[in-house]
């Protein structure tokens, strides 16, 4: 799919007196059964025209269906003085006080109204997908938002203390509290996939592997079932990943949302 196929709607939300770039792409003629998938990683152009994060998008796009993202804190447009930028300016926010992590989460909700409101999607037919802390961002707005069915989560921060950005509240309630295994039974009951390294020391796979094996406790002590939660860990290098499972990403949340109808 070439991108001049592709229909790019630049918009801003409001949110806490900030307007903030949001970016959504579809192909010229939409369906009418439409679905979405919210992509979180970085800043909405770097998100949705890197080779490497806008894989997932793909197949929502070749379907007919859209993809959306926008300028996360620290990043894009959002760059500061004073926090910085990326996961170091996350931790400096954190050490004034702000919630980063919460202000993702009511951040796409918001994101996810202007979308349902254009006519992009409706309840029960959007996904999420992020990688790294748009991993964590992901499962983070499943546990909050029931209009999400599905998340895909690509090599996912799912302990904040493995940054050493963060090493002055390590040990603090907190960060503990900002772990994803606090949110697994908001989760529970949903479709999740995750994909991860065999050895990423960055968000450390162990503490991925820890997630997933509760949140599939969880749905099987609920009756869900282990299934409804999947994981792949693979020999990529480090914290990185193929371009054939990010996409593959896309495909499994495609196939959720379809199912769903």
């Amino acid at each position: 799919m070439e991108n001049k196929d592709i229909l790019t709607q630049r918009f801003t939300i409001t949110h806490r007196d900030e307007n903030i770039p949001c970016r959504m792409d579809s192909l010229q003629e939409t369906r009418d059964d439409a679905a979405l998938i919210l992509m979180l990683n970085l800043s909405a152009d770097e998100t949705l025209d890197n080779e490497y994060y806008r894989q997932p998008a793909l197949p929502f796009l070749q379907a007919g269906h859209s993809a959306v993202s926008y300028d996360l804190p620290c990043h894009g447009s959002r760059i500061s003085a004073k926090y910085g930028r990326g996961i170091e300016g996350f931790a400096r926010m954190f050490r004034d006080g702000i919630d980063v992590f919460g202000q993702i989460v009511s951040e796409s909700r918001a994101l996810l109204d202007a979308a349902i409101s254009m006519g992009a999607a409706r309840d029960g037919r959007i996904a999420v997908c992020g990688c790294s802390r748009g991993g964590y961002a992901a499962l983070r707005v499943l546990a909050a938002d029931n209009r999400v069915t599905g998340a895909a989560a690509i090599c996912p921060v799912t302990d904040w203390a493995y940054f050493p950005f963060f090493d002055y509240c390590r040990g603090e309630e907190r960060l503990a509290g900002a772990r994803l295994e606090n949110y697994i039974p908001q989760i529970a009951g949903r479709a999740v996939h995750i994909v991860i390294g065999g050895h990423d020391a960055v968000v450390g796979t162990e503490s991925c592997l820890r997630f997933y094996l509760g949140l599939s406790d969880e749905n099987e002590n609920r009756g869900y079932g282990r299934e409804l939660a999947s994981i792949v860990v693979t020999e990529d290098a480090g914290h990185t990943m193929s371009l054939a499972q990010r996409r593959r990403c896309g495909e499994f949340l495609l196939g959720v949302l379809e199912n769903a109808i």
